[in-house]
């Protein structure tokens, strides 16, 4: 529109509109390019998941006392000195729902998926339109975060462990990491609209993706610590609501994209990453 209305476009915006103007009329011979086909990645993932599945299928029980691979001598050290009632007691709904941790935990896991939902969502298009990045520069971008956050995963689980040792508060044990996560989290947010550089955001992203994850075993182990036999009941009811902020990601985003900027955006997820960290903590 620009251009039929004789508009000039800057050295960025021509090289911007040249590469979108080749990859439209020549989608087959980027494709060949960049990669054979999308497609191989999916039918790639749909054979692991069947895989997993079956795995699952076969392997689990409801109780290790019916699995024909846990011996006596391993159900003995899994009961402990407790003796089991197989009585089914009520299930506890009231304690769950006037439980005021159980409502942080959901407030903490909707806002924070809020905000991380932009790594998976918005990042690429971000890198795209602001920097122009290639296909090839962008699946670089967006892997660098993802991995980063593997370690995150694994370093969360171990500090959260390690406080709980010596008979130290298990309280701080979980909320410490939680709410730090998501603390560091928003400051990453906060400072990308401070950069020109992608490479400098996408560490950003990096230490995003790194905090979150950091975070996550103190999540899962709070619901180990308060939900007992009903672990997978208080679990669920945390991750429906951070399901539910992941729902609200995608349109509340698009909207700040399309009616502010990428500035506001990164303030947005800052904003409510602390409002997650406050919850945590």
């Amino acid at each position: 529109q620009r251009l039929e209305e004789g508009d000039l476009l800057s050295s960025e915006e021509s090289l911007r509109f040249n590469r979108f103007l080749i990859e439209g009329m020549f989608p087959a011979a980027i494709e060949g390019v960049y990669v054979s086909s999308w497609r191989y990645v999916l039918f790639i993932y749909g054979v692991m998941g069947i895989l997993v599945a079956a795995m699952v299928w076969w392997l689990l029980r409801d109780h290790p006392r019916l699995h024909p691979w846990c011996n006596e001598q391993e159900q003995a050290l899994i009961r402990g000195s407790e003796t089991e009632s197989l009585d089914h007691e009520p299930f506890p709904l009231k304690e769950i729902l006037t439980c005021p941790s159980m409502w942080f935990s959901a407030v903490s896991q909707f806002f924070i998926n809020v905000a991380w939902l932009f790594i998976v969502t918005w990042f690429v298009a971000f890198l795209m339109e602001e920097h122009s990045l290639s296909i090839m520069e962008r699946s670089l971008a967006m892997t660098i975060p993802l991995i980063v956050g593997f370690f995150g995963m694994l370093l969360g689980g171990m500090f959260t462990d390690f406080m709980a040792k010596g008979g130290r508060s298990l309280r701080r044990a979980r909320a410490f990491p939680w709410g730090g996560g998501a603390l560091c989290a928003a400051a990453a947010f906060a400072v990308c609209p401070l950069l020109d550089n992608p490479w400098s955001i996408t560490a950003m992203m990096a230490i995003v993706a790194f905090s979150v994850d950091f975070a996550v075993p103190s999540v899962w182990a709070f619901t180990q610590d308060v939900g007992g036999k009903y672990v997978g009941s208080v679990l669920g009811f945390g991750n429906m609501f951070g399901n539910f902020g992941a729902a609200v990601s995608g349109p509340l985003l698009a909207y700040i994209s399309m009616e502010y900027s990428w500035d506001f955006m990164f303030l947005v997820c800052a904003g409510v990453l602390c409002v997650s960290s406050a919850a945590g903590f």
